[in-house]
């Protein structure tokens, strides 16, 4: 019986993971682009147009980096604060910030939740 209610749980636990919240999404996100994971950035968007040319955008800055800049990029952790604007059943909105020296990067993250997972619609910078 100890068996089976330790399984029961695991997979409770399990299926709870895969509804993660809408900032840990944009967590996940932030960190995948700031690492150059664009397969695992990939997997947090809804492919739209829009979403898809920004990655390919970021991609490409990126992949224009010398050896050096991209291991001193990696190097320097990112450090964001999140907030959460709106958040329903369906949508939510986060902004994350991030103190870049002289000036503050603030992002507006949108998302949608598709099926039981919170994805990212769209988002906007503001320097």
């Amino acid at each position: 019986m100890k068996y089976l209610i330790l399984f029961c749980f695991t997979l409770l636990v399990t299926n709870c993971d895969a509804q993660t919240s809408p900032v840990n999404v944009v967590k996940e996100y932030l960190s995948a682009i700031d690492s150059f994971d664009y397969v695992k950035a990939k997997k947090l968007l809804i492919l739209n147009d829009n979403n898809l040319k920004s990655l390919q955008n970021i991609k490409k800055a990126s992949d224009s980096m010398t050896p050096s800049k991209r291991a001193k990029y990696l190097s320097n952790k990112k450090v964001y604060h999140f907030k959460e604007e709106k958040v329903s059943a369906e949508t939510a909105k986060i902004i994350a910030t991030n103190n870049q020296g002289d000036f503050t990067v603030a992002i507006v993250f949108n998302l949608k939740k598709v099926g039981n997972k919170w994805l990212i619609n769209d988002y906007t910078s503001d320097i």
